[in-house]
């Protein structure tokens, strides 16, 4: 018969075996794959084409090579903890109709329709119901999770996409401009998506074409640090990217303006991100 001590030794032998392999199986569940970056998907609704951008830090705001910059405004730093996907281009009147059931932007100035071109004369607080809308629609198809929505984005999210890695003028460069770009100035309204040459991580329309809605107040001064918000005011958001009343030099990364929140223009339309639902959110 084995004797205490080698029954002893085996039994602890085959716990120590136990346990490596859940701390294995727990490591492989932690494991799940995530999105490469610039990765791509369309599994909605509206089948938006949303691309992946993964966390990372930038550096946020005007730098010396900006066309005209303001010498007060500070540059910052900021990190993005959590990766988040957002609309590769603005969201179209198609996408608009199908999900609203109107047309704000018919019979208005500065305005064409087509299915292509981006939704405009929306307000901010109309972006967003639609933003929830989606949302809705999403979670009761089971294609997102209760950790999820769909919602605009930052302004610090708005301008790390923008910026595609990059820290000049353009993610392309400081001077000049990317190929297949339509003609900008005196077009009198805004043109179709996707014309643009997308930037490194894919997106198309960040320069020009309607500016978009954010989620961010105003503030005189770009807000730093990790995951930064400026608190929602009662009037404005911070809108990114400049529009088709721009000439194209007029419009790189680090510009930001504002307009009201009940404010419905043939220059301001938006893009939709989907993020996790956090604190913060």
């Amino acid at each position: 018969m084995p004797s205490f001590h080698s029954l002893f030794a085996a039994l602890f032998i085959i716990a120590l075996s136990f346990q490596a392999a859940c701390e294995e199986a727990s490591r492989n569940t932690d494991r799940k794959p995530r999105p490469a970056a610039s990765e791509t998907r369309d599994d909605n609704v509206l089948k938006c084409k949303f691309i992946w951008c993964p966390p990372g830090s930038f550096t946020m705001g005007y730098n010396p090579t900006e066309f005209d910059p303001d010498p007060d405004l500070k540059r910052v730093p900021v990190t993005l903890t959590n990766g988040f996907w957002l609309g590769q281009s603005e969201v179209t009147q198609m996408q608009w109709r199908q999900l609203m059931n109107t047309s704000p932007w018919e019979g208005k100035s500065y305005a064409r329709s087509g299915d292509n071109l981006p939704a405009t004369y929306v307000s901010y607080n109309d972006a967003l119901l639609f933003c929830e809308k989606l949302t809705e629609q999403e979670r009761a198809a089971g294609r997102l999770t209760i950790a999820e929505k769909c919602t605009l984005p930052t302004s610090a999210q708005w301008e790390y996409a923008c910026r595609a890695g990059a820290e000049t003028r353009y993610p392309f460069g400081d001077v000049g401009k990317p190929t297949s770009v339509p003609p900008v100035v005196d077009e009198k309204h805004p043109h179709l998506i996707g014309q643009m040459a997308p930037n490194p991580w894919g997106f198309h329309d960040m320069h020009g074409n309607v500016w978009e809605w954010t989620t961010d107040g105003f503030a005189d001064q770009p807000v730093g640090g990790q995951d930064p918000t400026v608190p929602p005011s009662d009037f404005n958001r911070v809108i990114r990217g400049g529009s088709w009343l721009f000439q194209y030099i007029d419009c790189p990364s680090g510009l930001r303006h504002w307009e009201s929140l009940d404010s419905k223009t043939g220059h301001v339309g938006f893009r939709i991100a989907r993020i996790p639902v956090t604190s913060k959110n």
